[in-house]
Order: structure tokens, then C-alpha cells, then sequence
């Protein structure tokens, strides 16, 4: 069932990540779909190429608008040391004991080939249908 009104598009999406663990959590990079799994550590990049989960916090991300919830600033995931093990396709946000909160396939997939490549993206959330 779609949301109505934009204006409360915008509410839900606020209240939503604001109910989100507000320390402990974590962005984290997949390679498939971490919700078709039971366990999504097992789809998550592993840590060659120096690749490592950011922490994530709520007040990461600015209030909705237009039904749309998106982060301040690009996740920048540093200075890569080597090709990443796999292609990140989808991203998600899990709590302190590693349990999904959050996920959703990336518009533009990270590719590392090499040392130095960039590894950034800007994480947008919205309703399906809104």
C-alpha cells in the first residue's frame, strides 16, 4: 500500500531512520542481495583491497524531501590497497550484533580493479512506489 501524500512520505522516511540503532551500526558492501540469504556477512565484501564497514548514525542522513531520505555526504570507504574481492551491488546498514536493518541495491555498483580506485557512493532511501 502506497504512502499518500508526500508530506508524510517525508515523516515516515524521518521516523524510520531515526529509530535506527544510533551506535553500534555499521554501512556495509555486498555483492548480492544480503536479504536473499541467512546470514549477509556471507554476500559482504571481504576485507581485501581494504575494504572495511563505516559506522553508520542517523543524523548521518538529512530530513526527507520530495520522498526522498538522503546521506549529507558520500560514504567514502578510503583509500583502496588492492581490487576489492567482488563488485558491491547492493549496500545495508546493520546493527551492533550484525543483523540487517537496512538494504538496498546501489544504482551505480563499486568496482575496484586496483589500488587507489574510489569507492564512494551517496546512500538514498525512498518508499517502493512513493
Amino acid at each position: 500500500m502506497p504512502l499518500g501524500d508526500v508530506t508524510y512520505v517525508n515523516a515516515a522516511l524521518d521516523a524510520l531512520v531515526d529509530s535506527w540503532p544510533a551506535t553500534g551500526a555499521s554501512y556495509r558492501l555486498y555483492a548480492s542481495d544480503p536479504q536473499a540469504v541467512d546470514d549477509p556477512s556471507t554476500v559482504e565484501l571481504g576485507s581485501d583491497g581494504g575494504y572495511a564497514a563505516l559506522d553508520f548514525a542517523p543524523t548521518d542522513f538529512s530530513d526527507a524531501a520530495s520522498g526522498l531520505k538522503s546521506r549529507s555526504s558520500a560514504l567514502d570507504f578510503g583509500t583502496t590497497t588492492a581490487a576489492f574481492s567482488d563488485i558491491a551491488k547492493y549496500w545495508g546498514i546493520t546493527d551492533t550484533d550484525g543483523l540487517l536493518v537496512f538494504s538496498d541495491v546501489m544504482d551505480d555498483p563499486i568496482e575496484v580493479d586496483a589500488a587507489d580506485d574510489p569507492a564512494t557512493f551517496t546512500p538514498t532511501l525512498t518508499f517502493e512506489g512513493a
